[in-house]
């Protein structure tokens, strides 16, 4: 998919909660 993305695997992690999460 994209993971040439320059970010770390944890800011994709705290992304994908903070759109599960309010």
């Amino acid at each position: 998919m994209g993971w040439l993305h320059p970010l770390p695997f944890g800011v994709l992690l705290a992304i994908h909660r903070g759109e599960e999460l309010p």
